[in-house]
């Protein structure tokens, strides 16, 4: 089984701008659950060892600088960034800004670790079964070593989208040929990332291979979106319930799928 060891960037915007499509906007509350979050990623059992946060709202990291002392002791490693965001007044959209963020990371930050890929989630979220998700990961990769990207919840009925908030992908092939999906953004046309990336991802999974998980990420967070809660508690019990007496369930290859 393919055992190389991915670092996590996570993503985070303490000050979303006024622009932005978002119902979850209080820096404060914001700021708690990006600390939260870390300090879960810190302790709990996901096979990961190495975080890479990144921030784009020129906040201050100053209260997040005990989570270097938790990681350490507990052997792992992580890293925090200001990401400077160009000097323009325009706001393109939903997860345009992102989009620029997650490509100042691999070009400056992730290219420095020795690993080929990286994991990207959005940094609010808790991925509670990421353990497991990563086992799903390292097989699909063993089987197959040419998959360039994996990600979950891809439909193609109506219109075409995927779940930007998390996702494993080569890092060459995130600069070959998604570093500049951000600039297809347009929230006046109702093109989000999630619209975007899914759209440059059909197109190159008739050359190249890409895959979507098979079974649901259980995402204990807040939607910036709706301000609602990602997977309420009795939906994700009865979900954890199934997917422990389970296997492990293969990757699906994105070009042989209608809706995943």
């Amino acid at each position: 089984m393919n055992n190389e060891k991915w670092p996590v960037l996570l993503t985070g915007t303490i000050k979303p701008n006024p622009q932005a499509i978002s119902k979850f906007n209080d820096p404060l509350v914001r700021k708690k659950q990006y600390i939260e979050t870390l300090t879960w990623m810190a302790k709990a059992r996901t096979d990961i060892d190495k975080v890479i946060f990144c921030e784009n709202s020129y906040s201050s990291l100053i209260d997040f600088e005990h989570l270097y002392s938790l990681f350490e002791k507990n052997n792992r490693s992580i890293e925090m960034y200001s990401v400077p965001m160009p000097e323009i007044k325009l706001f393109f959209g939903k997860g345009w800004g992102e989009g620029l963020m997650i490509l100042w990371a691999v070009e400056n930050v992730l290219n420095t670790n020795r690993a080929n890929g990286f994991i990207k989630i959005t940094g609010r979220y808790r991925i509670l079964n990421l353990k497991r998700v990563v086992t799903i990961i390292r097989r699909g990769l063993s089987k197959n070593p040419h998959l360039k990207f994996i990600g979950h919840s891809f439909t193609i009925q109506q219109r075409l989208h995927i779940r930007s908030d998390f996702f494993w992908c080569d890092r060459e092939f995130y600069l070959k040929y998604l570093s500049d999906v951000y600039k297809d953004v347009n929230d006046d046309q109702g093109n989000y990332l999630e619209h975007a990336l899914a759209k440059r991802l059909w197109q190159l999974s008739k050359q190249h291979d890409i895959a979507i998980l098979t079974i649901p990420l259980l995402i204990q967070g807040i939607s910036g979106w709706n301000a609602k809660e990602i997977m309420g508690t009795r939906h994700y019990i009865k979900e954890e319930i199934k997917q422990a007496l389970s296997p492990l369930p293969p990757l699906k290859k994105l070009a042989d799928s209608s809706s995943i």
